[in-house]
């Protein structure tokens, strides 16, 4: 029947875009060289993918503060810093006015 025709052309076209296509077996021809190269490949593939997953995870923080002295003399900052795991004695502020005098 001419649906089952064109279905058949149709699994025919999806066939043709196979970026892998199979050889037949009596054609493959597997060598040393190439399953080094291959396990060579797999371990360079995870290494980077562990890399990368390790940078993407990676906890990242910058720590800069910029106060627009167009206000005047009278600016307000208050703060409110939760360090969890820092020890108090490694924690410090400082402080300065415009001229980078110690307040």
């Amino acid at each position: 029947s001419d649906a089952t025709v064109a279905k058949m052309d149709r699994l025919e076209a999806l066939r043709n875009l196979d970026m892998y296509p199979k050889a037949k077996e009596e054609f493959r021809v597997r060598t040393m060289q190439g399953g080094l190269s291959t396990l060579v490949a797999a371990v360079v593939a995870l290494a980077l993918v562990r890399t990368e997953m390790r940078h993407a995870l990676k906890i990242q923080t910058h720590d800069r503060l910029f106060v627009n002295a167009s206000h005047g003399a009278g600016l307000q900052v208050r703060f409110e810093l939760e360090f969890p795991r820092a020890n108090c004695d490694l924690l410090s502020l400082d402080a300065n006015d415009e001229g980078g005098q110690p307040l």
